[in-house]
C-alpha cells in the first residue's frame, strides 16, 4: 500500500457517519476554503459570491464549533448530540488531517495532481495571493 492510499483510508475512517467526502473532493474542499478565506465575495458571476459566502459561514460554524450540541438545564448538561451541521464533521476532519498529515507532498488531499482546469487555476491564485506582502492584499500600500 502506497503512502497515499494509507493517507487517503485514514482520511475516510475519521469521515464514517454523514457525509463521506472522496480524497477528490476533500482535496477541492480544501483549494475552495482556501480561496474563501481572503475572498470579498465580489464576484462578477452572483453563483460564485454565494459559494464565496457559504463557504465562509462554514468556516465560521467549524471555528465556533466544538463539534456537540449541549443542552442544559441551569449550571447541569442534561444532553450531548453531534452537532447537526451536515457539513461540521467531515469538515473537521478534514483541517485536522491537513494538520497531521504525514505526507503532505505524496498526499492526494493536500497536493492534489488530477484537478479540473478552474481549481488548477483557484489553486494557482491562492498559491499566489499566500506569497504576496498582506498590505497590497488589503490594498493598504501606497502605490
Amino acid at each position: 500500500i502506497s503512502m497515499s492510499t494509507e493517507v487517503n483510508q485514514k482520511f475516510a475512517e475519521n469521515n464514517l457517519e454523514g457525509i463521506e467526502l472522496t480524497s477528490t473532493q476533500a482535496a477541492k474542499l480544501l483549494i475552495l476554503m482556501n480561496h474563501a478565506r481572503g475572498c470579498n465575495a465580489a464576484h462578477s458571476n452572483a453563483k460564485y459570491s454565494e459559494v464565496c459566502r457559504s463557504t465562509k459561514y462554514l468556516m465560521l460554524h467549524i471555528r465556533d464549533c466544538n463539534g456537540y450540541i449541549s443542552q442544559s438545564s441551569g449550571n447541569s448538561i442534561f444532553s450531548r448530540e453531534e452537532c447537526k451541521h451536515p457539513w461540521c464533521k467531515p469538515c473537521r476532519n478534514l483541517l485536522l488531517h491537513l494538520i497531521d498529515c504525514s505526507a503532505p507532498g505524496i498526499c492526494s488531499i493536500c497536493n492534489p495532481l488530477d484537478l479540473p482546469i478552474p481549481l488548477k487555476k483557484l489553486k494557482e491564485l491562492n498559491e499566489l495571493r499566500g506569497r504576496l506582502p498582506t498590505e497590497v492584499l488589503d490594498g493598504s500600500e501606497d502605490l
